[in-house]
């Protein structure tokens, strides 16, 4: 709200006399034709004990609701109860308390993979608990830590990952792996030790993100982020991305057995080609991708004309026909 009102001092003695009647910050504003912020700004101003006391308030409050976390009750269900979005709930527990530092959650290394083993098999909380020595509070830290229990701590199949995705590689696994290795980076997960799959295109090619959110989670997946030229999408998982690095080198030469690299090169081609009247171009991340690809064109009889470090140009009637035909 933008007003030209001038508090004075009669004002702002009147502004904090209502606060203590119990108005709202906003419903003085509103009195006042300020926004909340100048209201708070005065009251701090000439009664900072109402802050202060409003501040150990908030804190009290968000100790209760923590605690209540730690015995298992769901960020969610805390959040409706308490009347406190689940995002303050979170950033609380992440910034004060719960989320374990890196030195101390390598002492679980050892039982790391069979604790999230139990969870995803739907053992409760308590019996893995009980099974591995720790106690149910640090185990909740431990799962939400790890990715593998969502921060609002419902168990549900909501944005999950197919376990062991590429277990099975098929034609249409391929495929996906294919568009995987063209939109692919590697990123910090905002201090954690490990990092994060990040899948960017360009606004227009967003249907390829839905074609990999569709595949690889279970019933839904996390909605692509958009901005004014592209949109991403992000993806935590520690076996996910294992698999991507070292059972398919994604960042040297791919690794794919031959009776699917048709499919893969498809995949690959959705996003890293494109097709002009008089030229093809295809883009690739590294050296390893590049040599793969125009390998596998050659061996099919299509030459790239001009190899530069980020692109490969196809020329030639024949040559760009043998392409489009190969590629569809």
């Amino acid at each position: 709200m933008k007003s030209n009102r001038k508090i004075t001092e009669d004002d702002a003695i009147n502004i904090v006399n209502l606060y203590k009647e119990g108005l709202s910050a906003s419903e003085i504003g509103k009195m006042y034709e300020v926004d909340r912020r100048t209201i708070m700004y005065w009251i701090g101003k000439y009664d900072k004990d109402i802050i202060r006391n409003q501040r150990k308030i908030e804190k009290e409050k968000y100790e209760l609701i923590y605690k209540e976390f730690l015995k298992g009750i769901p960020f969610e269900r805390l959040s409706k109860k308490y009347n406190v979005p689940i995002s303050s709930i979170y950033r609380y527990a992440r910034k004060n308390k719960g989320f374990l530092r890196e030195k101390t959650l390598t002492k679980y290394n050892d039982v790391l993979d069979d604790i999230i083993k139990d969870y995803e098999n739907n053992a409760t909380i308590k019996d893995i608990s009980k099974k591995f020595n720790i106690c149910e509070e640090t185990l909740n830290i431990i799962l939400v830590q790890v990715g593998s229990k969502d921060f609002t701590g419902v168990r549900e199949a909501k944005n999950r990952l197919v376990k062991n995705y590429f277990d099975n590689l098929d034609e249409h696994k391929a495929y996906i792996l294919g568009i995987i290795y063209s939109t692919f980076k590697f990123q910090n997960d905002y201090g954690k030790e490990e990092s994060m799959l990040v899948l960017t295109v360009s606004n227009k090619y967003r249907y390829l993100l839905d074609e990999i959110g569709k595949s690889i989670y279970l019933t839904t997946y996390p909605k692509p982020i958009a901005n004014k030229r592209s949109c991403y999408l992000r993806v935590r998982s520690p076996k996910f991305i294992d698999d991507l690095i070292n059972k398919f080198d994604i960042l040297g030469t791919p690794k794919i057995p031959n009776n699917l690299i048709k499919q893969f090169v498809k995949g690959y081609l959705e996003y890293s080609c494109e097709i002009k009247e008089d030229v093809v171009n295809i883009k690739y991340k590294n050296t390893g991708t590049k040599d793969f690809i125009l390998e596998y064109l050659a061996e099919n009889g299509i030459v790239a004309t001009k190899v530069k470090s980020k692109c490969a140009k196809i020329e030639g009637e024949e040559n760009i026909k043998s392409f489009i035909k190969l590629y569809n």
